[in-house]
């Protein structure tokens, strides 16, 4: 039997999961990069872009908060 807050954290983690505009991997590239590197974000959206992945630099604003 699983522990309660493990199923707690499972299911929490499944609903953030499913409200995300773009998968899980693109996310967490532009995460990294803003992190590891002096980047603006318009610099990520330009990046991106060259991907083939459309994303708004206002967008990737409005995850930082």
């Amino acid at each position: 039997m699983v522990p309660l807050h493990l199923q707690l954290e499972a299911s929490t983690l499944r609903k953030v999961l499913k409200r995300l505009h773009y998968p899980l991997e693109v996310i967490l590239v532009c995460v990294r990069w803003y992190a590891a590197y002096p980047l603006s974000l318009r610099n990520l959206e330009e990046m991106m872009a060259e991907r083939g992945v459309m994303v708004d630099h206002a967008t990737v604003h409005c995850r930082e908060e």
